[in-house]
């Protein structure tokens, strides 16, 4: 398949067209695959072209919430990033993203200030070279101020986004937990409104492209946080289907259609002890809740693989497997 300015106004187009019809948070990955169908393609033929299609999904997204400096402003300041000042210039847009965040750090926040700070930022990591060298200087940690609970969900999102059009990137996503991205963004989680916890969940869906990230993820406790989110009453549909995604994509299953409990089942019978303790752990929050029980007794699989962490040589989870399979036990 050809590439140039006529190839990428194309992606740009079925792109812009797809997030229109979607529901908000919509991974680059599930725009990849409904292009390809549009296009007679079959599954995966677009991932040789990623860079270049996640890029026109960044376009269409700015284009179509109206935020950006535009096209011709985004380019010129990728350029300036692969340039070889590059290091300099990225330095230079992050030295702005810091001093807005002093600005903010008495709880007064200018978003007038932040925000145009924070777009070039994301304007940058939309291309290979200009997110390694926003990497280089350290992005995860500079962006985490406004991740913080008491940062307004506003700049929260436009961080969110920016550290989104990095983790596109091949071999950037171990870079970003590695610096250290993954602490705030859980801790904003579970506070984080409706709009900004499915931007939230959508990056830590594309953090989840390995065995390495997915470890680290599991670990630090998202799939527990996954697991509130999606029990929660007021929660609504769009970031329920979010979490079950990345929790599929946690649990090395990303083209999994199963249930978020037969996910966390599946996790239950791993032989890893910490993703098993973590998995268990999910069931536990699920199965604290008593109008729950019922059906999770007929979750295919759940109860057999409870049983398997029940005999785990890891204590903590087999602790937490006997126990949440008392709570089921009146159901089976």
């Amino acid at each position: 398949m050809s590439s140039g300015p006529a190839q990428h106004a194309e992606f740009v187009r079925r792109a812009t067209e797809i997030l229109r019809a979607s529901a908000d948070g919509v991974t680059a990955r599930d725009v990849r695959t409904q292009m390809e169908s549009d296009m007679g393609l079959p599954p995966n033929a677009l991932q040789a072209m990623r860079e270049e299609v996640d890029a026109a999904i960044v376009e269409a997204l700015k284009a179509l919430h109206g935020e950006g400096a535009g096209g011709e402003a985004d380019a010129e300041v990728a350029a300036r990033l692969a340039g070889a000042s590059g290091a300099a210039e990225a330095e230079a847009l992050l030295k702005g993203v810091d001093d807005a965040a002093a600005a903010g750090g008495d709880g007064a926040w200018d978003e007038a200030a932040c925000a145009p700070a924070l777009r070039l930022v994301e304007s940058g990591a939309t291309s290979a070279a200009g997110a390694a060298v926003l990497l280089d200087a350290r992005l995860a940690g500079r962006l985490a101020p406004f991740l913080a609970p008491t940062a307004p969900p506003r700049l929260a999102s436009l961080a969110v986004r920016a550290l989104t059009a990095a983790s596109m990137h091949d071999g950037t996503t171990a870079r970003l937990l590695a610096d250290g991205c993954l602490p705030p963004l859980l801790a904003r989680l579970p506070t984080a409104p409706d709009s900004l916890a499915i931007l939230l969940v959508a990056l830590l869906n594309n953090l989840a492209d390995s065995d390495g990230n997915r470890l680290r993820l599991l670990t630090a406790g998202a799939l527990s946080l996954l697991t509130h989110l999606v029990i929660d009453p007021a929660g609504s549909a769009t970031l329920k289907e979010q979490c079950v995604n990345a929790a599929a994509a946690i649990g090395g299953q990303p083209d999994a259609e199963v249930s978020f409990p037969q996910l966390v089942g599946a996790l239950c019978a791993s032989r890893i002890p910490g993703t098993q303790r973590e998995a268990v752990r999910s069931a536990a929050i699920m199965a604290a809740r008593a109008e729950l029980l019922p059906g999770l007794a007929r979750v295919p699989g759940l109860v057999d693989s409870l049983r398997a962490a029940e005999g785990s040589r890891d204590a903590a989870a087999a602790a937490g497997a006997a126990e949440v399979l008392g709570a089921l036990r009146p159901h089976l």
